[in-house]
């Protein structure tokens, strides 16, 4: 009697979960309906005025291609004395020089140029990225070759990654459920 108790109760608890993952799943399913129907509005939408958005965005690169060419035809009166950009009522212009940048010459990759570096005496140029092997130190600790005190000095722990649950949800069945 004891046993058929057990299994009346695992029954139960399995219908239940049954129908508590059969009203996650509806609700997931209307949502991602819903989603759909959303994201097909939005679709609409961009094609109804893609084309004035291009426009207007065309416009205003050749307007700011004017303008850029106006300002360097007229930049000794828009810049005296040295300055570098100038307040006007709609806004700020001017010109800006960016900051030096380190680029390879054609054909030659990073990576021989920080060679070639450490080579002509200028190892103090080139970075050294190290890090930590994870999966290595993972199979270190269940071989023991490496021990917790090792592992205390580095640094570093393990940590057992916690039991987490999951959903995979049958939406054919979801959706027979939410027909019948």
């Amino acid at each position: 009697e004891m046993m058929a108790d057990t299994v009346t109760q695992t029954e139960a608890v399995r219908q239940e979960a049954t129908r508590l993952l059969g009203v996650v799943g509806e609700f997931d399913l209307e949502a991602a309906l819903v989603e759909a129907a959303l994201n097909t509005q939005i679709d609409a939408l961009k094609t109804l005025h893609q084309g004035t958005v291009d426009s207007l965005r065309h416009a205003g690169k050749a307007a700011q291609a004017e303008l850029e060419d106006y300002c360097a035809e007229h930049k000794a009166e828009l810049l005296p004395e040295g300055l570098k950009h100038v307040p006007l009522l709609y806004g700020r212009i001017g010109w800006r020089t960016p900051p030096p940048s380190v680029k390879t010459q054609r054909g030659t990759r990073w990576e021989e140029a920080a060679r070639r570096l450490r080579r002509l005496g200028h190892p103090n140029l080139v970075r050294e990225q190290i890090s930590v092997h994870k999966p290595a130190l993972q199979e270190s600790v269940i071989a023991g070759a490496i021990t917790s005190v090792d592992l205390k000095a580095a640094g570093l722990r393990i940590v057992q990654g916690r039991d987490r649950f999951e959903i995979k949800l049958d939406h054919d069945q979801i959706r027979k459920l939410m027909r019948g």
